[in-house]
């Protein structure tokens, strides 16, 4: 982007609020549309700043906006590709009318579905003011499906897959987390956790970063994509559709970083922030 002014409210929301950024990252993990984006930039900054957006600035949220996955691409080679790619093998699955399934990094299988909807229209009549009315009322389609309903469902599992997947893990990371501190405190102290946060005994802080290093350092960590996502949306496909996961598959992981954590290189105490009770 060019002939920006960087004197503006906007400019500086941008590039120095903290907020504005992890929501628009976030949310661009979860297939997020600029729209969506634009709108809540407008609503931080007017929560920010107490007034309303000018005219050119907004124009500035809505030009980055859409520009957006261009930028993260810019700043994450193959991201959009890899994030595309894993909406490619959720919709083959969608298309042979089966449900979405994942894995967890604690043996659980995550599966979930839409049914297809369709909207008719009820006549009444309203003895009140002696009318008759009419209301719309969405019934589930028991007979084939439609081309307007196949097209919601997959509307559907494209929102929801990509949230789903990442929540599992952030869940099952945290699953591990409660099942290591149990084991080693002998089940005399609990984890309480909310998220991707937890509580627990001032005296125990060192064991759970130990905790967090050895999960993360761990080598399963490094074939989520395989062991997590791949294998399981083949898991019910034959002919075609498996050999189309199969290739996307392939891509992914030609795609993937070798990123290795060791007990040495990786320090956790720079990821989990340890604040004291007041």
């Amino acid at each position: 982007m060019s002939n920006i002014n960087t004197e503006t409210k906007a400019f500086k929301f941008l590039t120095e609020n903290r907020k504005s950024q992890k929501y628009a990252l976030m949310c661009f993990f979860y297939n997020e549309e600029h729209r969506s984006r634009t709108d809540r930039w407008i609503e931080q900054y007017e929560e920010i700043y107490e007034i309303t957006v000018p005219e050119d600035e907004k124009e500035l949220f809505h030009k980055f906006s859409i520009e957006y996955p261009e930028f993260m691409n810019y700043v994450f080679p193959d991201l959009k590709r890899q994030l595309d790619i894993l909406n490619e093998a959720a919709l083959i699955v969608v298309e042979q009318n089966l449900p979405i399934k994942i894995g967890t990094l604690d043996k659980c299988i995550i599966s979930w579905d839409f049914d297809y909807y369709k909207n008719i229209i009820k006549n009444y009549y309203n003895p009140v003011i002696g009318k008759h009315n009419q209301y719309k009322c969405t019934i589930k389609v028991e007979e084939p499906f439609t081309k307007r309903s196949s097209k919601t469902r997959k509307d559907r599992h494209k929102r929801s897959f990509r949230p789903n997947l990442i929540h599992s893990i952030d869940a099952s990371v945290m699953r591990m987390f409660i099942l290591k501190y149990d084991k080693l405190t002998g089940g005399k102290r609990i984890l309480n956790h909310l998220h991707d946060c937890v509580m627990l005994h001032p005296n125990d802080v060192d064991m759970f970063y130990d905790i967090v290093k050895e999960i993360y350092c761990s080598p399963f960590m490094k074939t989520l994509a395989k062991d997590l996502v791949f294998s399981f949306l083949k898991r019910d496909l034959v002919g075609k559709p498996y050999q189309r996961i199969e290739k996307l598959e392939k891509e992914f992981l030609s795609n993937m970083d070798e990123i290795t954590l060791t007990p040495d290189t990786f320090d956790p105490r720079k990821c989990y922030r340890y604040e004291g009770a007041k």
